[in-house]
């Protein structure tokens, strides 16, 4: 078992790591960002994208089921039909986000901003937590 001054270490690379692919991602052209994002979220385990920004990208129909989310920008991005089921986005920014058709079933969703997001369609929105999220309207739920 690995002791706690292991695991920070371990956490400080991974941070490091994920913010080299985010400067990565940025370098690239639109059409090469959407390959990488593809690639990345077809891969096997849960997907740790916590803090990413993610303004704009294209998720549609992905599978971020269980993906850590926490304060991810997702402001104006396509997240059409994608399945967050139990995922956690805590605190994330999906302001004028698309989520039309997306699973949300158990999915931590509690001090998000989904301001004017598009929620049509959405599915298990009732079963999400959602304590203090801004929702589309600019209501904050209870």
């Amino acid at each position: 078992m690995a002791t706690e001054n292991e695991m920070t270490l371990l956490l400080q690379s991974l941070e490091e790591t994920l913010k080299s692919l985010q400067r990565t991602l940025y370098a690239l052209r639109d059409s090469q960002r959407d390959h990488l994002l593809a690639d990345l979220i077809n891969r096997p385990g849960p997907l740790w994208l916590a803090g990413l920004d993610l303004t704009r990208a294209n998720l549609s129909y992905a599978d971020l089921s269980g993906a850590i989310l926490i304060r991810a920008d997702l402001e104006r991005a396509n997240l059409e039909g994608v399945n967050l089921r139990e995922a956690n986005l805590i605190g994330a920014i999906l302001r004028h986000a698309r989520l039309r058709g997306a699973d949300l079933s158990a999915a931590d969703l509690s001090g998000a901003d989904l301001s004017g997001a598009d929620l049509e369609g959405v599915r298990n929105l009732n079963k999400a937590k959602l304590a203090g999220a801004i929702m589309p309207d600019g209501s904050q739920h209870a």
